[in-house]
């Protein structure tokens, strides 16, 4: 009896909450103005937003400036490197063309020839904000003010030198190819600076990189940085290395050892008398490659420059050392076996 009146309590809470919750659905009268209230929200917002960025502004922007003309003088100061602009334009052109994106620094046309006459680097403001202009991202920005204004500074002329560039780059080819040959373009460098500091220079360095064959291509080119000196201004700050590998093959070829240098009244036994010569060639000259294109050598005044020297030797001096007389330019590697030979010497007359 007790327990049935429990429950018959407790049903009426159940259905007084679930109602609660039903009044707030998204079909009751509540739940529906609710949610017009929050599109009514939404709606002027996205108008307030867009009423706002058709508005025009202001705003500060930064651009970098570079003296490409200007690396034989010294300025009596330091020169500006940046532009601070105001500028004025629609708050829509403001976000998307200014707030997001770098500006691209403003390389400043010096007359090269004024400045050597004058010694002095003078940029009007008219000459700034045409510069400007050109770095602007729409028609309908416009230049409040540009600080600084002008720029205007004594010029020193710096000494000048020609030096070669070094190359420190590294190449990796591909398996069955070589490295034909590297260019560095250019191969010189003119730099800046006082006269002692040029003094000191004898070459310029390229940086330690590595140029890396990309698969079966032949030529691959890739620019590289060269490292700078203190207190000296570069010409150039990069050049472009150029490699071009080959595809090769190996041949190998038997060839007679020749003597130079040799009297006449001497009679030398060569063991052995022939060498292998394994080469190195391009895959393209395997069948055009013949013994003939090649000389093996061994040098008699090695050993017997004189009979005093023969002696001095002992017995270090009992072998030859066979080489290749000069190699073919299109030759790219070689290995002679065996690369040292011995002998067995008569004299005919002086013994």
């Amino acid at each position: 009896m007790n327990l049935r009146l429990l429950m018959k309590r407790s049903l009426p809470m159940g259905n007084k909450a679930s109602r609660r919750v039903s009044s707030f659905g998204a079909r009751s009268p509540r739940g529906r103005r609710l949610l017009s209230f929050l599109v009514f929200l939404l709606a002027s917002a996205g108008w307030w937003l867009v009423t706002s960025l058709e508005e025009r502004y202001q705003k500060v922007i930064t651009i970098p400036l570079e003296y490409p003309d200007l690396l034989e003088f010294a300025p009596d100061g330091d020169l500006p490197e940046t532009l601070q602009v105001t500028i004025e334009d629609t708050g829509f052109s403001i976000l998307f063309n200014y707030t997001f994106f770098s500006i691209q620094p403003i390389k400043l046309d010096v007359d090269v020839s004024r400045a050597r006459r004058d010694r002095r680097l003078f940029l009007s403001s008219a000459l700034l904000n045409q510069s400007v202009q050109t770095r602007l991202e729409s028609n309908t920005t416009k230049i409040i003010a540009i600080s600084p204004n002008e720029i205007d500074y004594k010029l020193s002329r710096l000494e000048s030198k020609v030096v070669p560039i070094e190359n420190r780059v590294q190449v990796e080819f591909s398996d069955g190819h070589l490295l034909k040959n590297l260019i560095l373009e250019p191969a010189t460098v003119t730099i800046y600076g006082s006269r002692d500091q040029l003094h000191k220079i004898k070459r310029i360095y390229t940086d330690s990189v590595v140029l890396r064959q990309e698969g079966e291509n032949i030529i691959h080119a890739m620019p590289v940085g060269l490292i700078s000196v203190e207190g000296v201004r570069l010409g150039v700050p990069k050049v472009l290395a150029t490699a071009e590998f080959v595809k090769f093959t190996e041949k190998v070829l038997e060839l007679p050892i020749e003597v130079e240098h040799k009297p006449e009244d001497v009679s030398l036994t060569l063991l052995p008398s022939r060498a292998q010569l394994r080469v190195a060639i391009p895959m393209s000259m395997y069948n055009t490659v013949s013994p003939e294109d090649f000389t093996l050598m061994v040098d008699y005044q090695e050993i017997f420059a004189s009979d005093s020297t023969a002696m001095a030797h002992g017995d270090q001096a009992q072998f030859f050392t066979v080489y290749l007389i000069t190699p073919p330019e299109w030759l790219i590697n070689y290995r002679i076996t065996p690369a040292r030979i011995q002998f067995i010497r008569e004299s005919g007359v002086h013994e």
